[in-house]
């Protein structure tokens, strides 16, 4: 894996008498080795970038505590997509998490749904794509069977749901909505962070219902490039030294609570798989 290879490369060699002291991720952004798989990448934008990425942990404390090598995949992962990480831009994003197993703090990459929209795009297949609040009042009844919408004003400001489209250039358009209830619902089956009630299920459910919306119409009804099955497949996942696969802390329990359901990135590959099929 591209990403285990960074990590590789950046680990100094074993000393004989001393033990190596961890490196910092000041020091492995430094290192030749890193500097050069992400110029790889993206050629004379891999220092801005990694850049962009040493600011970003800078300025949050919780990043600071995870382990220098887990940033270094996620970044990785958002570097092979071309996404920007820096939060404000809402494109992807470096999120630290607790694996529930080890006790250690993981960084996981994570794309947000401007970052969905941005490889959708790229692929020259969609006309239209949006994700968009639904207020009281807008939808006023959903057909289960064809997915049609009958839309209506909205009568209050309050958001109720969310609703994701797209149109793609030969005609085919898909919506998706969801209710604030079922996007909850999502979210305490996927996320053990957002059942605890901390998280960014929790600091910012916005952002979080808009990517998911968008994420489950495009996995299950969108034509989808190699990036966009690499986004939704790394969404939310970690790798540590020595893993073959993306691991999903989020989705991983605590030693003394029952065992997860099938992880979210299990049921978007049934998605992805069903809709290849049709």
């Amino acid at each position: 894996m591209e990403s285990n290879n960074v990590i590789q490369a950046a680990q100094p060699q074993a000393q004989p008498q001393t033990t190596p002291q961890p490196q910092t991720l000041s020091a492995l952004i430094k290192s030749p080795a890193v500097k050069e798989r992400f110029a790889e990448v993206l050629k004379t934008k891999g220092d801005s970038f990694l850049a962009s990425v040493l600011t970003t942990v800078n300025n949050s404390a919780l990043l600071q505590k995870a382990e220098p090598t887990t940033i270094l995949s996620a970044a990785m992962v958002a570097a092979s997509l071309e996404l920007p990480i820096v939060p404000s831009l809402g494109f992807a994003a470096l999120v630290p998490f607790r694996d529930g197993k080890t006790g250690v703090c993981v960084c996981q990459f994570q794309i947000m749904a401007r970052g969905l929209v941005q490889l959708a795009l790229r692929t020259g297949q969609y006309r239209k794509i949006e994700v968009e609040a639904v207020h009281t009042g807008e939808i006023k009844s959903r057909n289960r069977f064809t997915g049609d919408i009958e839309f209506g004003e909205a009568t209050d400001n309050n958001v109720v749901g969310y609703l994701g489209f797209f149109e793609l250039c030969n005609g085919f358009r898909k919506f998706l909505y969801m209710s604030n209830e079922e996007i909850s619902e999502h979210a305490q089956k996927y996320s053990q962070t957002a059942k605890r009630g901390f998280g960014l299920w929790v600091d910012n459910f916005d952002a979080m219902a808009r990517k998911t919306v968008l994420k489950l119409l495009l996995a299950k009804w969108g034509p989808l490039s190699v990036e966009m099955q690499t986004a939704l497949l790394r969404d939310q996942s970690t790798e540590t030294d020595g893993d073959t696969q993306p691991t999903y802390v989020d989705n991983t329990p605590l030693a003394e609570e029952t065992p997860a359901p099938p992880s979210f990135a299990e049921d978007i590959k049934s998605s992805m798989a069903t809709s290849v099929r049709s």
